[in-house]
C-alpha cells in the first residue's frame, strides 16, 4: 500500500489515469462507462457549481424539518438533481487513480464521495435511482452497493494520502465498514467474529487500513498494538485455502506495514520488553528498505507524517536517505519496455490500449485484440488482472477483414 501523490497529484502536468480495477468492478453486472475520464479542466468547471449548490443543500438540511415526509422527499430529489447535473465530476471522483487526484481538489472530492454515499443509501431515492444510471452503470440495488463500496474505499485511501492527511475521516469510515463486517459475521454465525481479519471471505485490507488510520491519528496505545500484532500473526501463519486466499505478496506487504507501525507504537508504550521489541522491528524494516531507495516516497508516507512522534525507522535511515530532488513514487523505469506493453490498437474495435497485454492472432501473430488482459500495476513491475472489453466480439469483427491476409507464421517468414 502507498499513500503518496503522483507528479500529477502534486500539481504537475498531465491528466489523471483511470483505475482499471474499479471500472471492471462497476461493470461486473453489465452497463457501460465513458471510455475516458473527464479532464481536470472539466472537473474544475463542474466543481465551481457543485460546491455552492451542495453547501446550500447541506445548510438547508441542517435545520429541523417540520413536515418530515414531504421535506425528506423534496430534499432527496434535490440531491439527485445535483448528481445528474454533475455526472462528469462524480465519474472522475469514483474512477480516477487516487494518487493522480490534484491536491487542491482532494477535499472537495471527498465531499463528492460523501454525497454519493448519502444518495445511494436513501430509500426515498430508490425509484429515481433505478430509472437512472451512474454514467452508464445501472443504479439498481446491486449497482448502488458497488458504488457505496467503491466510495467508502476511496474515501479511506484519499484521506490517508500523505499530502491530504485527514486520518480522522479515514478512521470514521473504516470503523463504519468494520462494524458492518462484524454484523455480517453475526448474521452468518461465523467463527471469526472475534478475529474478523481472519475471515476467509472478509476484507483483510480493511483491517490493515484501520491500523493505518489509528496510527496516523496518533492513537498509539494498547488497542492499536493488539490489532497490529494480530495482523502480523495472521500474515505470517495464514493457512487459508478458500478461493479468496490472499496472495503471498499481499501477506508480505502486510508484514512490512504492521512491523513499520509496531516500530513506532512500541516505542511509545511503557512496559517490559516494548523498547527491545521496537528495536527489533525497526532493524528489520530498515534492512528491507535501505537498499531500495526507489520506494522512499512510499515509506515517507508512513514514517514522516506530521503530528506524530519521530518514527524510529525514519531516524535509523536518516534524513539523507529520504532527501532527493524529484522524489518519485514509482520505481526506476526500465530502459527497454517489453513488446507486450507497447501501445497497440485492437483489430476489432480499433481502440488503442496503452500498457495492456493484448492477445495476438494465434495464426499470424500480427493482429492485436482488445481483451481481458494484464494491466501493469501502478508504481511497480508486477502485473494484476484488469477487466476490459471482451476479446471474443473483437476477434469475430476483426476476422472478417483479417481472414484474407492472415498467413501462418511459418508461411509469413518463408515469403
Amino acid at each position: 500500500m502507498s499513500y503518496t501523490a503522483s507528479a500529477i497529484g502534486r500539481g504537475g502536468p498531465g491528466e489523471p489515469q483511470e483505475d482499471a480495477g474499479i471500472r471492471g468492478f462497476l461493470l461486473t453486472d453489465g452497463g457501460t462507462l465513458p471510455p475516458r475520464l473527464p479532464t481536470i479542466a472539466i472537473v474544475r468547471e463542474q466543481m465551481k457549481t457543485f460546491i455552492p449548490l451542495i453547501s446550500k443543500y447541506l445548510a438547508a438540511n441542517a435545520r429541523p424539518q417540520t413536515t418530515a415526509p414531504t421535506a425528506a422527499s423534496e430534499n432527496s430529489l434535490e440531491l439527485f438533481t445535483i448528481f445528474t447535473q454533475h455526472q462528469s465530476l462524480f465519474h472522475f471522483s469514483v474512477l480516477a487513480v487516487i494518487a493522480d487526484i490534484p491536491h487542491d481538489l482532494a477535499v472537495n472530492i471527498l465531499t463528492v464521495l460523501e454525497i454519493l454515499l448519502s444518495m445511494t443509501g436513501r430509500n426515498g431515492l430508490r425509484a429515481s435511482l433505478e430509472q437512472s444510471t451512474f454514467c452508464g452503470v445501472p443504479m439498481d440495488p446491486s449497482g448502488c452497493y458497488k458504488l457505496q463500496m467503491t466510495a467508502n474505499n476511496r474515501k479511506i485511501w484519499l484521506s490517508l494520502r500523505h499530502d491530504v492527511n485527514l486520518p480522522v475521516v479515514a478512521l470514521k469510515t473504516t470503523y463504519e465498514m468494520v462494524q458492518q463486517h462484524k454484523q455480517d459475521l453475526i448474521d452468518q454465525r461465523s467463527p471469526y467474529l472475534n478475529t474478523p481479519w481472519r475471515d476467509p471471505d472478509g476484507k483483510k485490507t480493511l483491517y490493515v487500513q484501520l491500523a493505518d488510520a489509528l496510527v496516523f491519528s496518533n492513537k498509539l496505545g494498547e488497542t492499536t498494538k493488539y490489532l497490529l500484532e494480530q495482523l502480523w500473526e495472521w500474515a505470517k501463519t495464514d493457512h487459508d485455502t478458500s478461493l479468496l486466499k490472499p496472495s503471498k505478496a499481499l501477506r508480505k506487504n502486510v508484514v512490512l506495514i504492521v512491523r513499520t507501525h509496531l516500530s513506532l507504537v512500541l516505542s511509545q508504550l511503557e512496559g517490559p520488553g516494548n523498547a527491545e521489541k521496537s528495536k527489533q522491528h525497526t532493524d528489520w524494516v530498515v534492512s528491507k528498505y535501505r537498499p531500495n531507495r526507489h520506494v522512499r516516497a512510499s515509506l515517507a508516507s508512513y514514517v514522516l507524517r506530521p503530528g506524530l512522534p519521530e518514527h524510529p525507522v525514519a531516524k535509523a535511515l536518516g534524513p539523507e536517505w529520504f532527501d532527493s530532488p524529484g522524489l518519485s513514487w514509482r520505481p526506476p523505469i526500465p530502459t527497454e519496455i517489453p513488446s507486450k506493453f507497447v501501445t497497440a490498437a485492437c483489430g476489432g474495435c480499433e481502440k488503442v490500449a496503452p500498457r495492456l497485454e493484448l492477445l495476438k492472432c494465434s495464426r499470424c501473430q500480427s493482429v492485436f485484440y482488445w481483451c481481458v488482459g494484464l494491466v501493469r500495476a501502478v508504481g511497480g513491475e508486477k502485473l494484476m488482472r484488469g477487466v476490459v472489453d471482451s476479446s471474443r466480439e473483437c476477434q469475430k469483427a476483426a476476422w472478417k477483414q483479417h481472414k484474407s491476409a492472415c498467413k501462418p507464421v511459418e508461411d509469413a517468414h518463408a515469403g
